[in-house]
């Protein structure tokens, strides 16, 4: 006899126990924002554009990157990567380029398909993915600099060059504000040329320093279209439909999303983080199908030390008296 289904009644109390059957793609609060960006790559035809999608820690970026992935898999060939702190030099154009042969949404490129392409460019390819193609000459690659005019202009040419074998290409980059500098450099010289081509770049990441997302929102050439998308804090109605969808409930008292809302710092993540510790704490609990939320002990739980942090930085944000 196959065991019942979890539900309200007898699923466990607690952040883990509360995500019931909420759908892993589709950014619930982001909804607006998804459309902007899959309308941005419908309208890239001949010549290429650049969003930038810009927010900050917690504000759905990655979400928003995976469901646009999803949207957009059945038009468009994908390449994408995800930056990581401390990145060595051409890391994230490493991982974007081996998605070009690995990807399952995708039908991949070969790598007898990325020689042909590449033609001479081979050891350019060579320096930024070594061993992609089927008879790499590391020796020659390895004789090219870093960062020099022909690696940055060589990088680009072979996006460029992409297309020709599958048409409409869609970058998805996670994470740039800790792109390494040299793979950045690159895109930005792509972002320079993806006029000359059916190329969408999609770069999502925080405002920060000098990111590659602030120089490509920057960029101002009548060749090349390119777009931002602030993800702005969420409203009451955004935190709503945030915490609904984690509890796979319909609708909540308006009274726990605004209490919600005012510990939260405006972000799907910090939303969650709140969501998590009322959870824990047994504030807010299954009962007859609904959630149930305890006043009298609200009135007296402490804070985990994770949502005291969040709340830190709301304050830290708010301006001076």
């Amino acid at each position: 006899v196959a065991a019942p289904a979890p539900n309200a009644i007898n699923a466990p109390v607690g952040a883990t126990g509360a995500k019931g059957e909420r759908a892993p793609i589709r950014p619930t609060a982001r909804t607006t924002e998804l459309g902007l960006a899959t309308e941005v790559v419908r309208r890239t035809d001949e010549r290429g554009s650049v969003l930038v999608l810009d927010g900050a820690r917690g504000s759905g970026k990655t979400r928003l990157v995976e469901a646009i992935s999803a949207l957009i898999a059945d038009r468009v060939f994908i390449a994408s990567g995800t930056s990581r702190e401390g990145d060595p030099p051409l890391a994230l154009l490493r991982r974007v380029l081996e998605s070009c042969i690995t990807r399952s949404n995708n039908t991949p490129l070969s790598r007898d398909d990325l020689r042909e392409l590449v033609g001479s460019l081979s050891p350019i390819l060579d320096l930024i993915a070594p061993g992609v193609l089927p008879d790499a000459t590391l020796a020659r690659a390895h004789e090219l600099p870093l960062a020099t005019d022909a690696l940055v202009e060589g990088a680009a040419e072979i996006f460029l060059r992409l297309t020709g074998k599958v048409g409409r290409l869609t970058l998805l980059i996670d994470d740039s504000h800790w792109m390494d500098e040299v793979s950045a450099s690159c895109l930005i010289r792509l972002a320079h040329r993806v006029g000359e081509a059916p190329i969408t770049l999609i770069v999502a990441g925080r405002r920060e320093g000098q990111s590659v997302g602030l120089r490509l929102a920057a960029l101002r050439t009548p060749e090349v279209a390119v777009s931002t998308i602030d993800l702005a804090p969420l409203t009451e109605e955004g935190i709503e439909r945030v915490v609904c969808s984690y509890l796979s409930t319909a609708s909540l008292d308006r009274s726990v999303v605004r209490r919600i809302a005012a510990m939260a710092d405006g972000t799907p993540l910090g939303a969650l983080e709140v969501l998590g510790a009322v959870l824990d704490a047994g504030v807010l609990r299954p009962q007859a199908g609904s959630w149930q939320f305890d006043s009298a002990r609200a009135a007296v739980v402490e804070l985990p030390t994770g949502v005291r942090a969040l709340l830190a930085r709301c304050l830290t944000a708010l301006p001076q008296a």
